[in-house]
């Protein structure tokens, strides 16, 4: 009897734990955290309304955790609709008062307290593609107690159809409900809003810092394309500022089918964009592609799928692996550059141990029981912007290196142009100097042959033309011989002036001034025009090949006034400024005439102001007027630019 005894009340014990643990009690509401309901729920697939009664008995349902991440629960595989039943013991302080639900989900769900209905979250159907799962992110409901002990919240849960992925370490719960107080559940509800708009407003920023350094790389590699990893730090910054852009607003958005799109759209971007900043130091270093870049490829093309599946750690390879050879393999490549002797090459090698460090920082902070968002945030922001700002300050630090590297070249090239030039000037000068003694002998010998032969024949055919006996000559005869003597006497002193003229010994004795005087006192001698000469008083001792080639332009204008103008006045000016000489010689004759345009004497004008440097001017009203400018060279500025 004392064995039965104790067998039933072994039965009796059990039951009464048994029944203890289906009744999740609410004794009180922390007012800091308020009560997670992650016990004593029933599940049972399918869909019955009187499931929401609270008389049913649901002691054939099945137990489950609906906080749990909806695809790490085997019991829903297959199951597009399901009720979950909680019964609730309420403590006597709580009866009668409406208190706060904190809903988190992923699908649709209707809420049933004591067989009443007191919300809808979502769009439920018996047809799972006509589910609208909607997530409420811990947005309360208010759940009214009645006056009982015990309670029954009930829910009717649809799940959408949808192809979920687990992103990081965020997982999809079925469902997660929180009690509090109102105030207390709004407290947290706005605080949690709060942080989701800080992390948004953070998240526009640092996509808005990606996209500035997107367009600098832009405009470097605009400015210089032969650098390719500018236009792979371009790619990745752009892409890097969308994705964290449409990550800040995917925490606000409570549509689950659009924000689960969003989530597989842009799910294998971040092992892309791991790819292209490893591709961008590649080309920046100028490394070349062994077995560790084949493995880092293979791992990489390996990693995209993953990102979808397996579900739970799928994930893993494609961010935490591309991520740790990506940024091993960096810091590897700028430490060996660092040793080479590129000194600024060290700052990313920090900058990237500065990522890994405050992002392991901020992880382990994250999942303590209590953390500061504020500090957690800030270093995990601080973390992620250090490789990006490492970059462009080695970047910044290269150009200045180049742009100094260049200048330095400049200034070589420059200086090699100035020798060059004045080894140039130099030769030039000995050439020129070469031409005008090849010139001067050849004047010399031109007036020698027309004073000695020329000269010579004609002073003996005017001694033969005065031996004839002019007694015997006629009248007429005796007018042509004077007429032959006359023009003899003349031909004989223009040989004698042109001779002396070509090459007078006062140009390279006393200058232009002297050998112009002398020729225009001849000139005015022995030819019926007059010539005046003006401006030659002040004029200084140019260099020799000025003076010769002026000299020689006077001669062929003067020649030309006394053979074809016809004029009676002729002038020669000469004005000086600071660095300039002006030529001017005018008649009062006929002007130029067609033919003496085309002629080869004012062609030889033009080659010698030409070779001067000079501009040549002609006016032709009331006779002619020539006007030549010329820089100055006196002996002085030929030895300062040689």
């Amino acid at each position: 009897m004392t064995k039965w005894l104790l067998v039933f009340f072994l039965l009796h014990t059990g039951f009464v734990t048994l029944a203890q643990q289906t009744v999740f009690r609410v004794d009180s509401l922390p007012p800091a955290t308020g009560i997670l309901l992650d016990k004593g729920w029933k599940f049972h697939a399918g869909d019955n309304q009187n499931w929401a009664r609270p008389d049913f008995k649901d002691s054939q349902w099945e137990t489950i955790n609906p906080v749990k991440d909806i695809m790490s629960l085997k019991q829903l595989d297959n199951v597009p609709i399901f009720w979950l039943r909680l019964h609730l013991n309420v403590d006597s302080t709580l009866r009668g008062k409406t208190v706060a639900l904190s809903v988190k989900q992923t699908g649709a769900s209707q809420f049933f307290l004591n067989g009443e209905l007191i919300s809808k979250v979502g769009h439920i159907s018996t047809i799972p593609a006509e589910v609208r799962g909607y997530d409420p992110m811990g947005e309360p409901i208010a759940l009214p107690f009645s006056m009982t002990p015990d309670q029954f919240l009930c829910v009717r849960f649809a799940k959408a159809d949808l192809f979920l992925i687990q992103q990081f370490y965020f997982e999809n719960p079925v469902l997660q409900l929180k009690i509090a107080t109102i105030e207390s559940s709004l407290r947290v509800y706005n605080r949690s809003h709060h942080i989701n708009s800080t992390g948004l407003y953070l998240g526009y920023f640092k996509a808005g810092v990606f996209l500035l350094f997107a367009f600098l790389h832009l405009w470097l590699y605009s400015y210089y394309s032969a650098q390719k990893s500018n236009l792979y730090f371009s790619i990745w910054s752009f892409l890097t500022a969308i994705t964290y852009s449409v990550s800040a607003i995917t925490f606000h958005i409570n549509d689950l089918a659009i924000r689960n799109t969003i989530s597989l759209i842009f799910a294998p971007l971040y092992p892309v964009i791991l790819f292209i900043y490893f591709h961008a130091f590649l080309h920046l270093f100028k490394v070349k592609k062994g077995t560790w870049y084949t493995f880092i490829v293979v791992f990489f093309v390996v990693s995209l799928p993953m990102m979808f599946r397996p579900y739970q750690w799928g994930w893993v390879p494609g961010v935490v692996g591309m991520s740790g050879l990506v940024t091993v393999e960096i810091c590897r490549v700028t430490w060996q550059a660092y040793k080479k002797g590129d000194k600024a090459a060290l700052i990313i090698t920090l900058g990237e141990a500065t990522y890994v460090v405050l992002l392991t920082l901020s992880i382990v902070l994250l999942n303590l029981p209590s953390y500061n968002a504020i500090v957690t945030n800030t270093l995990y922001n601080i973390g992620i912007l250090a490789p990006p700002f490492a970059i462009i300050y080695y970047l910044a630090t290269q150009f200045e290196h180049n742009r100094k590297s260049l200048q330095q070249k400049l200034v070589e090239v420059q200086q090699l142009s100035q020798e060059k030039e004045q080894t140039l000037l130099g030769q030039n000068a000995e050439l020129k100097a070469a031409l005008l003694q090849g010139q001067t002998l050849e004047r010399q010998r031109v007036a020698a042959d027309l004073h000695d032969n020329l000269g010579t024949t004609l002073t003996a055919l005017r001694w033969t033309l005065e031996s004839m006996d002019k007694s015997k000559l006629t009248s007429v005869e005796k007018t042509v011989l004077a007429t032959i003597d006359q023009q003899m006497s003349q031909a004989y002193t223009d040989v004698r002036l042109l001779s002396h003229n070509l090459l007078p010994n006062e140009l390279a004795k006393q200058g232009l001034a002297a050998a112009l005087r002398i020729m225009v006192d001849k000139l005015n001698r022995n030819t019926p025009v007059r010539f005046r000469l003006s401006g030659a008083d002040t004029l200084p001792r140019l260099d020799r090949q000025t003076e010769f080639e002026l000299y020689s332009i006077c001669l062929e204008l003067l020649n030309n006034t006394v053979k074809h103008a016809w004029a009676t006045q002729c002038f020669i000016n000469i004005t000086l400024t600071n660095d300039a000489l002006q030529l001017t010689v005018g008649d009062n004759g006929t002007g130029l005439q067609n033919h003496q345009k085309e002629g080869q004497g004012l062609h030889n004008v033009a080659s010698r102001v030409d070779a001067l440097r000079g501009t040549w001017t002609i006016e032709t009203e009331s006779g002619v007027r020539h006007q030549i400018i010329v820089p100055l060279r006196t002996p002085a500025h030929v030895l300062s630019q040689t």
